[in-house]
């Protein structure tokens, strides 16, 4: 879901929503593979790697971007302020 929506959003590369939707469905084929297979852990590595690469590349790299370069949101898309608001958006 995270994915779709930064997919989705003007405000992030669309690149990090990809990588984060690549590491979901990384996510879905370990839970099905812990569920379906009766052996799995002489496959555990190799659903951990299918698993670990794409979540490590999506999650850090969304993570680094909202660090660094952050979400600059337009005035307008950030709704009205309420008139009973006084300094720093508090009600007074």
């Amino acid at each position: 879901m995270l994915g779709w929506l930064v997919l989705r959003s003007r405000y992030v590369p669309p690149v990090l929503g990809g990588l984060l939707i690549l590491a979901s469905f990384g996510y879905l084929a370990d839970s099905l593979a812990r569920t379906l297979v009766t052996d799995y852990a002489a496959v555990g590595d190799v659903f951990g790697a299918i698993v670990l690469v794409p979540a490590f590349v999506g999650e850090l790299s969304f993570s680094v971007w909202l660090l660094v370069r952050g979400v600059d949101v337009p005035a307008d898309d950030a709704g009205p302020m309420p008139e009973s608001a006084g300094p720093g958006g508090r009600e007074s």
